[in-house]
């Protein structure tokens, strides 16, 4: 059955054509996905547990808690981007960060008994798509983080806080941060990490010609792009944020999603 949100976002035939989806990692995780042949689902806290994969729509929401400098190569900031098929495995979609919800960083929006399931939209076919044509209009708006509502949502209570979300520009350390503005899916599959659904890596330079990213790239990711970029040590991970959000924006642009 429909939650309110999910009934009152369907009235919408969804932006096109769909984005890509990405998933964050860093260069140690990569060498395990590309030697495990597959995306393994890890434990979740905030799901009870359940081991899942977490991907997020046209635009990177890379977040690392560590406070210190990366410092080695190993912990350099990668970003995958995943062709929109992948949407076929989703497990739950939602028009947030979850992680983020759980942590009470959207209190000051949220009607205080509101729960993290009245803004589920798994079941909803194109999702995504429709909550991009509902609050931004279209692609380009969404990829921008310029949204764009002027039509009447009282009584539409969850879409109204969405909008309220979006619409305040106002970010601090400790309430909210950009995972407010993108589109989240878990999966809780093991999904093949080859072409069929990876569309290209975006990651350190010096990764692209050691001998098992080589390999990959020429055996089961043949075809798929990677963009390199020189990996700063002594910078924070997060710091990279709008590195990946700019390079994700080019490449679908290139791939004629804009």
């Amino acid at each position: 059955m429909l939650n309110s949100f999910a009934m009152w976002l369907d009235q919408f035939t969804g932006a096109q054509p769909s984005l890509a989806w990405c998933h964050g990692t860093d260069a140690y995780t990569l060498k395990k996905i590309i030697t495990a042949g597959a995306f393994k689902p890890e434990k979740c806290p905030v799901f009870n547990y359940e081991e899942l994969t977490y991907f997020f729509y046209g635009r990177p929401a890379y977040k690392n808690g560590e406070p210190n400098g990366i410092g080695s190569t190993a912990k350099g900031p990668v970003m995958l981007l995943m062709d929109n098929s992948v949407v076929k495995a989703a497990k739950r979609i939602f028009p947030f960060d979850t992680g983020a919800f759980a942590d009470n960083r959207y209190a000051r929006w949220m009607h205080p008994k509101m729960k993290k399931e009245d803004f589920e939209i798994t079941s909803l076919s194109d999702a995504a798509n429709k909550h991009v044509e509902a609050f931004f209009e279209k692609n380009k708006n969404y990829l921008d983080c310029l949204p764009g509502i002027s039509r009447n949502l009282r009584g539409e209570f969850e879409a109204e806080v969405i909008n309220q979300m979006l619409v305040d520009r106002t970010s601090t350390r400790n309430d909210s941060d950009d995972r407010r503005i993108t589109v989240e899916m878990m999966t809780d599959a093991a999904l093949p990490f080859t072409k069929q659904y990876l569309k290209a890596i975006i990651g350190p330079q010096a990764l692209k010609t050691v001998y098992w990213m080589a390999d990959f790239l020429d055996g089961a990711g043949k075809g798929v792009e990677y963009v390199s970029y020189s990996l700063i040590y002594m910078k924070l991970a997060n710091e990279y944020q709008v590195f990946f959000e700019n390079k994700a924006k080019d490449l679908q642009r290139k791939w004629h999603y804009l």
